[in-house]
């Protein structure tokens, strides 16, 4: 098909891709030369076939990623609207956002099954809005997140007067739940209406927190040119 993700390969993809005639390319210039500097097979190998090996610069495609023509939010808005235009359609996306989070919301308007959100959020809060969407996996470090929440929620941590939406899970088989989807189920719970966890993939509800929340937490051990925080500017959050 011509494509190959190299965050996923293994060796002998290399050995078959890596010959003539083939070029092997990651996601930045950055990244591909970082990484022939380490001391893994993968690397070896893409140091070995040199000029076949290279990056192109990671980036979103702005006419899917548009908050001007996204049919998933509640208002649109463009920054050529000017700035409080945008602040106005980005407090309309957050309300509508935590009334459906809220106690009373119905979720499952968005094609989410209402059991898997756990916590909520008030809708009457003036906090500001920390987002988070994310695969559950080790790189994203989710359980640092989980971990600050929990020490917020027990009164180990000061509370920094915010609100937290989380979307995400591990990618388990359907029926399965992971230890770390447990563990910030069980804190959202606990925030008494300052979380709110959906424990499910949406891309339209992704785009509703891109919209809506004020700062979006980033927190991987590495992000070579991550998209997260590209579409989270895009849609005009601050990545942390």
């Amino acid at each position: 098909s011509g494509r190959l993700n190299l965050m996923a390969v293994v060796p002998e993809v290399i050995k078959k891709f890596g010959g003539a005639g083939h070029y092997v390319n990651t996601v930045s210039p950055t990244y591909a030369r970082e990484i022939r500097n380490t001391y893994f097979e993968v690397d070896r190998l893409l140091r070995d076939i040199e000029h076949r090996f290279g990056g192109i610069l990671n980036g979103i495609d702005f006419s899917v990623w548009d908050p001007e023509t996204d049919r998933a939010l509640a208002r649109n808005f463009s920054i050529q609207d000017g700035i409080p235009a945008v602040r106005d359609a980005r407090t309309v996306n957050r309300n509508v956002l935590m009334s459906l989070v809220s106690k009373e919301g119905d979720i499952s308007t968005m094609g989410i099954p209402q059991d898997k959100l756990h916590g909520s959020l008030d809708p009457r809060s003036t906090r500001p809005l920390v987002g988070v969407v994310s695969r559950f996996v080790g790189q994203k470090q989710i359980d640092i997140v989980a971990r600050m929440c929990r020490d917020i929620a027990e009164g180990r941590m000061p509370d920094p007067g915010v609100d937290f939406v989380i979307l995400g899970t591990e990618g388990l088989e359907a029926g399965q739940t992971s230890e770390i989807e447990e563990d910030i189920a069980d804190v959202a719970r606990k925030m008494n209406g300052r979380m709110a966890y959906v424990q499910f993939y949406s891309d339209a509800f992704s785009k509703m927190i891109y919209a809506s929340v004020d700062m979006f937490i980033i927190p991987s051990d590495y992000e070579p040119s991550g998209l997260t925080q590209m579409i989270a500017m895009r849609y005009g959050a601050v990545p942390i």
